[in-house]
């Protein structure tokens, strides 16, 4: 069981720093970009549970199914969507489109009331969409 006190804390802790230290974290997205990219893996995982109470009798079966599709190219994305799983056969040449989201931490550097970038991260690639060549 996860322990609130444990988990809630770090969090707290790091962002008083990011508050007394003055930087601030904003998400930038790029543009849309779009690359080549080749369908290389499909799958299915599907997953069920059962609990059961004995006296009085309590069952309750549940499951879900994760529909795996994997696009290969420059940038390589990972989707668990059954929409998109249905749309492609495996080796079909699609065109992704995705952008990047960045990190941004601002800070007053020379303390004159104007914030500069101290900071610009690349977080991830985001899958927007894919559509077959």
């Amino acid at each position: 069981m996860i322990n609130l006190k444990q988990t809630i804390k770090p969090l707290i802790l790091a962002g008083l720093v990011g508050i007394l230290s003055g930087c601030s974290g904003e998400r930038e997205y790029s543009e849309i970009k779009h690359e080549e990219a080749v369908v290389t893996n499909m799958e299915t995982h599907s997953s069920y549970s059962s609990i059961s109470i004995i006296g009085p009798v309590i069952s309750v079966i549940s499951g879900s199914t994760r529909y795996e599709t994997n696009f290969n190219g420059k940038v390589n994305f990972e989707i668990n969507d059954e929409a998109i799983f249905n749309r492609f056969h495996m080796n079909d040449k699609v065109d992704v489109s995705f952008r990047e989201v960045y990190s941004i931490s601002y800070a007053d550097l020379d303390k004159d009331g104007k914030k500069e970038v101290v900071k610009r991260e690349l977080l991830k690639f985001e899958f927007l969409n894919a559509v077959k060549k």
